[in-house]
């Protein structure tokens, strides 16, 4: 331990400065050093001339001491300029100790210095590391009421506050007003729902529904090459002018190709506006020899006869004419070629197989590739000067095969007088 040599506390090993007075604690010896101790049962007051009989050890070595009686005078005089608790003396009423609702815990207190952050013992006024004053900027590390200090607790009544005695913070009342329209709106705890949307909010809701619409359309059904490919712009631009005329007329060239065997076949093709054409293919069939397929499409009617008579067919069957560049996907800009001279545009796409298993007269099957069309424009009159479709992997009579069908223009504003068989 180190006792300070100006009041004599005693402080712990590792204190650098008094904790009563803040001396300088550095030039202290250790507490086992050895001491002369001057035995007496006589207590002399401070301000006696005497010199008291009580004293605190003196050591062996010697350095020059302070005067103590200045030390004393110092202290006596700052303690009577604070507002001290006086002890209770022998005879005087001890203060009535209130202990209503009051726990008292007897966990030591101590004070946290706010230079260094030591913890020091609460009734001391300098601190044991760097000497700073702890007054009451320092912060208390433990905010349980020591027994000493419930023992002079005032008078005044305690104020205890319960949950239950909390007015309720309005709870709805503190949300924004904007923020408890949204929820109500919602259906979130206030009620509603789209029943009360006003125009604005529906008018947001269908933008929103066109928006997506759009988005699907464009990446998902040839927007982006009807809009961003010249070569679906002519196409479409070349469809346009073939189905307003008032007729047409092309030659059909049909090839059925297996891995051993060729099988051909020919046709023609009648398209009348605004909507109705007919197929007629003669082709050699595998095990049925030569066979006339023959359909027929007016409006939504479509009707078939694949050699065993004429047939509705199914609503999911159609002939038009303009299925062959419709749900176009896949174009290719081959270049300029001359075809049947004339001077053409030659692209290459992709359509579904529908019609090409139709005219073929082998309805829906899986397995089936897109169609490839092959088709050569005018660039003058952006007339469809030849179409060619290629199609794998179609099952004839129980054969794979290869489907090829070529379209070469015949004639064009005719009018062929098409009408339902049946």
């Amino acid at each position: 331990m180190k006792y300070c040599e100006l009041c004599n506390l005693e402080n712990t090993d590792d204190a650098r400065f008094c904790m009563k007075c803040g001396n300088d604690l550095d030039k202290v010896q250790s507490a086992d050093l050895t001491y002369d101790y001057v035995d007496s049962d006589t207590f002399t007051p401070s301000g006696s001339s005497e010199t008291p009989s009580n004293v605190f050890p003196k050591k062996k070595e010697s350095w020059p001491r302070p005067d103590i009686n200045s030390y004393k005078e110092a202290a006596t005089s700052k303690a009577e300029s604070e507002e001290v608790l006086s002890p209770v003396e022998d005879g005087d009423e001890a203060p009535e100790i209130h202990m209503t609702d009051v726990t008292a815990d007897f966990t030591e207190k101590r004070t946290i210095c706010r230079i260094c952050g030591i913890a020091n013992p609460h009734e001391q006024r300098y601190c044991r590391q760097c000497g700073a004053a702890l007054g009451d900027e320092t912060s208390e590390s433990s905010g349980v009421m020591s027994a000493p200090q419930a023992a002079f607790i005032s008078d005044d009544p305690v104020e205890t506050t319960r949950l239950a005695d909390v007015a309720p913070s309005s709870a709805l009342g503190d949300i924004p007003e904007q923020t408890r329209e949204w929820r109500r709106r919602a259906g979130g705890g206030f009620g509603g729902g789209l029943a009360e949307w006003d125009a604005k909010e529906w008018l947001l809701m269908i933008a929103s529904a066109l928006i997506v619409a759009g988005l699907i359309w464009f990446f998902a059904f040839g927007g982006m090459n009807s809009l961003f490919n010249s070569g679906a712009r002519d196409i479409k631009k070349a469809g346009d002018v073939m189905t307003g005329m008032s007729g047409c007329q092309y030659q059909l060239t049909a090839t059925l190709e297996t891995h051993d065997t060729v099988y051909t076949g020919s046709g023609q093709l009648l398209y009348e506006s605004p909507d109705k054409t007919a197929w007629q293919l003669t082709l050699d069939l595998p095990g049925r020899g030569l066979v006339s397929m023959e359909h027929v499409q007016i409006g939504d009617d479509c009707y078939s006869n694949n050699g065993d008579g004429w047939r509705m067919s199914d609503n999911d069957s159609r002939a038009d004419l303009d299925e062959i560049w419709s749900g176009i996907s896949g174009v290719e800009n081959i270049g300029e070629e001359s075809m049947l001279g004339h001077a053409c545009l030659h692209y290459r796409y992709r359509i579904p197989s529908d019609l090409v298993t139709l005219i073929f007269g082998v309805g829906e099957q899986s397995g089936v590739s897109d169609t490839v069309v092959d088709m050569w424009i005018d660039k003058d009159s952006y007339q469809v000067i030849r179409a060619s479709t290629d199609t794998f992997n179609i099952q004839v009579q129980g054969v794979r095969t290869s489907a090829s069908l070529v379209m070469d223009i015949v004639a064009t504003d005719q009018v062929f007088n098409i009408s339902p068989p049946i």
